[in-house]
């Protein structure tokens, strides 16, 4: 989608097209992951979790379970139905976050509070279209589709969210804080543009 003046020529919109064809090639290329094909939920599908890529293996069992084996999610199931193995491993991703963040968590609060600053709570729940929140009543609510991300990009959201326990909008004095305890911050944030959702 190319957004321009309501009176622009067509000319020179194709002009503006094509003297950002590099730019446009290279983040094609960069973002490839980014527009994925819905998932069909069926065995040999590639899903992310902590920042790898494991094939989805499905096998039959009495009973419904998920786990990391070499480089596959080997899900066992009764019900082979798509719209169940959706439901399965939506309920392993989320049970893997929470472990993951409770875990996780504690080292970065020990950091914010030599700062004086500390959450009122937790949330964990899938949201649509952010990674993270922090109400004005200091709660912090993650996703729980994080888990899909590499750890320095979990960090990172996690931290993003406690500076705003300080400071509530993204100003100069957001950025700062986030820097001194995340200098690398700016690099981590790319790879969450790469996520796939469900």
């Amino acid at each position: 989608m190319v957004r321009v003046p309501f009176r622009s020529s067509k000319k020179s919109v194709n002009l503006f097209i094509d003297s950002n064809k590099p730019w446009i090639k290279k983040n094609l290329v960069k973002y490839k992951d980014f527009f994925y094909k819905p998932y069909e939920y069926k065995h040999g599908e590639i899903f992310h979790f902590k920042g790898s890529k494991y094939s989805l293996c499905i096998e039959e069992s009495t009973n419904n379970f998920v786990t990391i084996e070499n480089n596959n999610i080997v899900l066992r199931t009764y019900d082979k139905n798509p719209d169940n193995i959706k439901k399965i491993l939506q309920v392993w991703y989320r049970n893997e976050a929470i472990a993951f963040f409770e875990d996780i968590i504690p080292q970065i609060q020990n950091i914010f509070s030599s700062l004086d600053i500390e959450p009122a709570g937790y949330r964990y729940r899938r949201m649509k279209r952010k990674w993270g929140s922090c109400s004005s009543s200091n709660l912090i609510t993650l996703n729980t589709d994080l888990i899909k991300a590499n750890i320095p990009a979990i960090k990172y959201i996690i931290v993003h969210e406690f500076c705003h326990l300080k400071h509530f909008n993204h100003g100069e004095d957001f950025i700062n804080l986030l820097s001194s305890v995340y200098p690398e911050w700016k690099e981590v944030k790319k790879t969450l543009d790469t996520i796939p959702g469900w």
